[in-house]
């Protein structure tokens, strides 16, 4: 019972952590995109981009520690 019970922690972490990763690449990508696209100051792109790193790898050590 109890493995099954780890098992599903686990489980759920990596889940977490995929889809963190395509949320995290997704907007990336769509930043580069915008950016490519518009003539929108290049620095409040990778100021927000920077950002969101930040958050993606704070995000991932507090699941990853629970």
């Amino acid at each position: 019972m109890l493995s099954a019970q780890r098992f599903h922690r686990k489980n759920t972490v990596t889940v977490s952590i995929i889809m963190v990763m395509m949320v995290h690449v997704s907007l990336v990508l769509y930043n580069t995109y915008i950016a490519d696209l518009d003539v929108a100051p290049h620095y409040h792109n990778q100021n927000h981009t920077r950002k969101h790193s930040s958050t993606s790898i704070i995000y991932i050590n507090i699941v990853w520690d629970s």
